[in-house]
């Protein structure tokens, strides 16, 4: 009889961010231990070792973490135990829990950091961590000593629910923890404004007759605390974030510590607007360093790196933006890129990698660019980016939502051209996390409507690669991306080949400014929809600015 130790998960969608997989594929599991990852879609099992489980397409990937529980042990078991807690996380999914140290007695000690650790592992179905509190007794005077409770096991340091309300013990706790790279946890209330509050104050809390708690308590806590951190070079993490006021500040301190994205401005344009009797906000990303938004999300992901990753060197493969993004972050942290490019990438794109010594990879075509891609990656033993199918690179596209809020008022909607999908991804989903009421319009040249297809008909549609002067364009729609494609965005348009190229040349003359036709087609489709658009506050994202000065689209056009 088979063992029900030895397991194969096929055609499950497997995400790790650890490894940088998000792909469909198999994992095979031998004694509870997994032996092995297979991306061969066509592989066979034999099922006479190995019980065989058809995924059918499920997303399969690591348990989750739950940072802030809190367990009860030691000293109100009667409430709840580990067995019971690690039980009721396993069945959702939460394979590590990180306890809090406002227990009975308090965990101040190395004693109790170890006694966590034992129950754990007598009485838990889940991975336990236990952290420390940050002053003694969780009174906000003494610091715990932090090197010999990390050193035991205390994986974090937090007064729980309560604040650290003295900021000279704050900066000394953040400078002490800086000198043994540790973490602070911080629950953000300001406890005067906050006392005996117990919900936000609003409408529903007066209509409850509930006492609220300002927003500035929130607000006060959070600035404070991200200033005495930059000026200690210490971490800290937030619990409980529920303003809008207190997400703006942790996005300022995000906005000062940036040294390699630029904020890019917002042009207008008279003949536009009154072409088109519409307000037109032109995001120009072409303004940016190396010339698109890519390097957003590729710095993003580089210096998500840990340094053992980072020495690994990374890889890429690119239709031109992402591997001078990927070259030019690389560069910046000293690493090693290669970058995989077919042979008619634009020689701008490819010279842009050069200026940042990136090593290029050529291919005789975008068709087996993956295949020689994948070769490099697990020859090299290189850490892969993927140009949009990566957690760390849509969140860094997503930094130009951030910009447009504060850059343009009560706009109603913002247009996105859509390749891969990792800019309109991160776009929607900073500004659905900023609740904006904008509506989130992406484009696509009809050539290669993939995106507007599946769109569309709500499902995944096996599309063959196409081609399109919006050379940008050409990716089909990631894995990770379609989803969030189908969740926040509103409606995607369309532009011919030619709309796109006359729409190029008419941004050149008009104004004076260099953009690609990859970005054209915003402002090209919603000239074709213009009444969709008509009486709006529209914001155009401008992607890039890339071009070979020598092959400009309508020179060849003007020959007809």
């Amino acid at each position: 009889m088979t063992s029900i130790k030895n397991i194969i998960l096929k055609n499950a969608f497997i995400v790790d961010p650890s490894q940088k997989i998000n792909d469909l594929g198999s994992i095979i599991i031998k004694d509870k231990i997994i032996i092995d990852l297979i991306f061969n879609k066509n592989v066979t099992f034999d099922d006479n070792n190995f019980n065989v489980i058809d995924c059918k397409g499920y997303l399969l990937c690591p348990g989750f973490v739950d940072i802030k529980c809190h367990l009860r042990v030691p000293g109100d078991e009667h409430k709840e135990n580990l067995s019971y807690a690690s039980h009721s996380a396993a069945s959702a999914g939460i394979t590590s829990l990180v306890c809090m140290p406002n227990t009975d007695p308090i965990i101040d000690n190395i004693s109790m950091v170890e006694l966590i650790q034992r129950k754990a592992r007598k009485e838990s179905d889940v991975k336990i961590f236990s952290t420390a509190s940050i002053t003694k007794k969780l009174q906000g005077k003494d610091l715990t000593e932090f090197g010999l409770l990390k050193e035991a096991g205390a994986v974090g340091f937090t007064d729980a629910i309560r604040a650290v309300d003295d900021a000279t013990v704050m900066m000394r706790a953040l400078k002490y923890a800086s000198a043994f790279d540790i973490l602070l946890m911080q629950h953000p209330e300001e406890r005067s404004l906050a006392e005996s509050g117990s919900m936000n104050s609003g409408i529903l809390s007066t209509k409850l007759g509930i006492k609220g708690i300002p927003e500035e308590a929130e607000v006060l806590q959070v600035d404070r605390d991200l200033r005495l951190t930059e000026m200690t070079n210490g971490k800290i993490h937030f619990y409980n974030i529920t303003t809008a006021f207190a997400m703006n500040s942790i996005v300022e301190a995000k906005k000062r510590t940036a040294s390699i994205v630029k904020e890019t401005p917002i042009l207008e344009s008279e003949y536009f607007n009154n072409l088109l009797d519409m307000q037109l906000y032109f995001k120009c990303e072409n303004f940016q360093k190396t010339g698109s938004f890519k390097i957003r999300g590729a710095s993003n992901a580089i210096y998500s790196l840990t340094d053992s990753e980072a020495n690994q060197g990374v890889a890429c493969q690119s239709s031109g933006n992402h591997g001078g993004a990927i070259a030019c972050a690389a560069n910046l942290r000293n690493i090693h890129a290669d970058v995989v490019m077919a042979k008619s990438v634009s020689k701008a794109k490819i010279h842009n990698v050069k200026t940042y010594n990136g090593n290029m990879i050529f291919c005789d075509s975008m068709s087996e660019r993956d295949e020689l891609f994948l070769d490099i990656v697990k020859e090299n033993n290189r850490i892969s980016i993927h140009p949009y199918d990566n957690y760390d690179v849509i969140a860094g596209q997503g930094t130009i939502a951030l910009e447009i809020v504060e850059q343009v008022k009560d706009f109603d909607a913002v247009v996105v051209p859509i390749g891969g999908g990792g800019l309109i991804s991160g776009i929607s989903i900073a500004l659905k996390g900023l609740e904006s009421s904008a509506q989130i319009i992406g484009c696509e040249p009809e050539s290669v409507d993939d995106t507007y297809q599946m769109f569309k008909a709500n499902k995944r549609i096996d599309m063959q690669h196409r081609e399109s002067v919006a050379d940008g364009l050409m990716a089909i729609v990631g894995q990770l991306t379609l989803p969030i494609i189908q969740e926040n965005v509103d409606d995607i348009v369309l532009a011919s080949e030619k709309e796109i190229i006359d729409t190029t040349r008419l941004v050149w003359e008009r104004m004076k400014i260099v953009i690609e036709p990859s970005c054209a087609l915003v402002l090209a489709a919603v000239i074709k929809n213009k009444e969709k658009f008509i009486g709006q506050k529209i914001v155009l994202v401008i992607t890039g600015g890339n071009v070979d000065l020598v092959t400009l689209p309508w020179l060849e056009v003007g020959k007809d």
